[in-house]
């Protein structure tokens, strides 16, 4: 079904998908088709983990497995990862995955994200987190790291537990919340990048930010 609908847009875009919750299902086989369907294919066929990065110019990017925070396999290899990036002078490091750090909508914080993998994070600069679960747009930063969930791709809203009338106000963190759908894009420029959020008919949800290559 998901090849039957995306098919038009794969013909002219790749894609690199990060593993999500759901993926998992299927009375544990979803982890198996996923890799069916989506191996990569620089990894050892017999000892392949659904996490992986590469480059896109000089720029970074890592696809983490959000159901697997508590691996120090993939906690370690995140590390070194990242340490070897900037070591090879990659000027901006993405990180993705299913489910970030920080979120303000129905399923709230992770907090092992938080404890470990933010503050290896901050230590390595990455450049932005992407992450969705949570069914809206949210920009904010944790600590010192940028992050945006960006949940909005097509699923059913959840009512906003902030930032709208009748609700609290959202935590300090947080720069923008917005109850909608969405997709995120991404432009990477020689001494910035910009993040531009945009309705599905294409509207901006807010103006781009811009953001430092640090």
């Amino acid at each position: 079904s998901f090849f039957t609908i995306s098919g038009p847009l794969l013909r002219s875009l790749p894609i690199f998908p990060a593993i999500g919750n759901h993926e998992y299902a299927s009375r544990g086989k979803g982890l198996v088709a996923f890799m069916q369907y989506f191996r990569w294919p620089l990894a050892p066929p017999d000892d392949e983990p659904p996490w992986y990065s590469f480059d896109v110019g000089t720029a970074h990017f890592v696809a983490l497995d959000s159901n697997s925070y508590k691996s120090p396999r993939q906690l370690g290899w995140f590390d070194r990862d990242l340490r070897d990036a900037r070591r090879r002078g990659a000027r901006a490091l993405f990180v993705y995955a299913h489910e970030g750090p920080a979120s303000s909508g129905l399923h709230g914080d992770n907090a092992i994200c938080l404890r470990d993998y933010v503050p290896v994070m901050e230590r390595h600069r990455v450049s932005m987190f992407f992450g969705g679960h949570d069914h809206d747009y949210e920009r904010g930063r944790v600590g010192t790291l940028d992050y945006v969930v960006t949940g909005g791709g097509g699923a059913e809203l959840r009512a906003a537990r902030c930032g709208v009338p009748g609700k609290r106000a959202c935590p300090p963190r947080v720069a923008t919340f917005v109850n909608d759908h969405n997709y995120v894009m991404v432009e990477v420029l020689p001494s910035l990048f910009r993040v531009c959020p945009k309705r599905v008919d294409g509207t901006p949800i807010e103006a781009c930010t811009q953001y430092p290559l640090r």
